[in-house]
Formats: structure tokens, C-alpha cells, sequence
């Protein structure tokens, strides 16, 4: 199996204080992987290693074969708390449509693209719309969209059930389920009691390793009783008591 993100004795500090203390970790292309972890345990800098954003101090980041900052170009990203001027007279297609713009062009066969982005990600009726109009959940779901537009083949979600209803959420599980397997799904949450049943790796931000923290993959199992909101209706509960040793490399994984 090709690997789709690998972290090699990452470690990462901000001036003097350190976040990752060689970090190891990998996800496979086309799993479903939660990172997980209470608020500033080092999520946040997690993705910014994932999508280029910033640089580790030690070890090595690879993305898609290469390096995160060359992956970025196939890295969909949907953002947790997108800031946007409510008074912009945008629609949701026009919001689509940003999923496909490099620089100041805008790829050949946008249009088609955008009609797949929407309706891949259930919006296609939100189309004209009023992207200020939409309730938080529809939003969220049209960033998704935005982000298909740009057919990534890493899509990253940042909290993306915060604030969001119980049907807007089986909506949203309901798109990424139909995504997973041909698309590489992070989603990031501080909820480190349950991940969806849709996870395939659950990678726990926040253990203490030397002077800052690693990343522990945990095992996680069916919850029957979680609450039905919860992530579609079906969610795992992670067993944070489980460890599987990933040193970033298998030895099934085609390089």
C-alpha cells in the first residue's frame, strides 16, 4: 500500500518551546485517519507540517511521495472557523468555483468541475444561493465542496461537526463516507473520547515524549451506545489504552 503522509522523528518547536519530540506516524492513501487531542495539544501544528505550512525542526515530513510544501497543490483543505464577510454578495457556486483557481487563472472545464464538487458533497441545490444565507452546517459542507473542486487527492478537515446540527453531520459522513477509499481523509478533533466508524487510524496528539509531545496511533472499537448524533450515527470509541507501535514505516508499504 502506498502511504499518503509519513512523520519520521518529527519534532517541532516554537522558539523555545517544544510541541513535537520525533513524532512517527504514517497513513496510508485512501484510509479515513483522526488526529486527536485536547485544545493545544499540538493539532493545530500537526496540519501545518501536513500542508506545508511550516517546516519540522528535526526529522523528515513527506506528503504524497514528496514533500509537504510540493503535495500542497493536491491538499484540500477545509477550515474550521473560515472567516468571510457576511455583507459580500457571493453564492455558493462562486465559493465552488475558488476550488479551482491557480493564481489568477481558472482551470479548463471549471464548470464541470464545480457541478462534481457540488454534488459530491450534496450542495448542488445550495448552487445560487447565498453563501451568507446558509446555516453553519450547509457551509461547511459547501467548503467541502470548494475543496473537492480542486480534486485533491489529501482532503483535511479541521473540526469540521463544531457547531454543527445532528443532520448536517450525517450529511457530511454520509459525503466523506462516498470519498474515502479514493480520497486520503484527515479529519482533526478534540473529541478524544469517539471518532467515526468511518476512522481507519486514530493518531493521538499530546502524549508527553522527552520535552514535548509525540503522536500515539491507539486502536478504537464499535460503540453501540454512543450518543446517535455522534458522527453520522455510528462512531468508535477509542481505546486510549491501546497502543500500535508505528515507528513510520511498514513493511507492506510501497514506496
Amino acid at each position: 500500500m502506498k502511504v499518503a503522509i509519513r512523520f519520521l522523528d518529527v519534532s517541532f518547536s516554537y522558539e523555545q518551546v517544544s510541541v513535537l519530540d520525533k513524532a512517527s506516524f504514517h497513513v496510508h492513501e485512501g484510509e479515513f485517519a483522526a488526529i486527536v487531542g485536547q485544545n493545544g495539544s499540538g493539532k493545530t501544528t500537526v496540519l501545518k507540517l501536513i500542508m506545508g505550512l511550516e517546516r519540522p525542526s528535526g526529522g523528515q515530513v513527506e506528503v504524497l511521495g514528496g514533500s509537504a510544501y510540493a503535495a500542497r497543490p493536491h491538499v484540500g483543505y477545509v477550515p474550521q472557523l473560515p472567516a468571510y464577510d457576511p455583507s459580500f454578495p457571493v453564492s455558493v457556486r462562486d465559493v465552488v468555483r475558488m476550488g479551482v483557481l491557480h493564481g489568477l487563472t481558472e482551470k479548463r472545464g471549471a464548470r464541470a468541475t464545480v457541478d462534481r464538487a457540488l454534488e459530491r458533497a450534496d450542495v448542488s441545490d445550495l448552487a445560487d444561493r447565498p453563501y451568507a444565507a446558509l446555516s453553519g452546517g450547509q457551509r461547511r459542507r459547501v467548503l467541502v465542496a470548494r475543496a473537492l473542486a480542486s480534486e485533491p487527492r489529501l482532503l483535511v478537515l479541521d473540526e469540521p461537526t463544531a457547531n454543527m446540527d445532528a443532520a448536517s453531520e450525517n450529511r457530511l459522513y454520509k459525503v466523506l463516507g462516498e470519498l474515502k477509499g479514493s480520497t486520503t481523509i484527515v479529519v482533526v478533533t478534540h473529541d478524544t473520547g469517539f471518532v467515526s466508524d468511518l476512522t481507519d487510524a486514530v493518531l493521538c496528539v499530546g502524549d508527553r515524549a522527552g520535552t514535548g509531545r509525540s503522536i500515539v496511533r491507539h486502536t478504537a472499537e464499535p460503540a453501540e451506545h454512543a450518543p446517535p448524533e455522534l458522527y453520522g450515527g455510528k462512531a468508535k470509541r477509542v481505546l486510549h489504552d491501546v497502543s500500535v507501535p508505528d515507528p513510520g514505516r511498514c513493511k507492506e508499504c510501497s514506496e
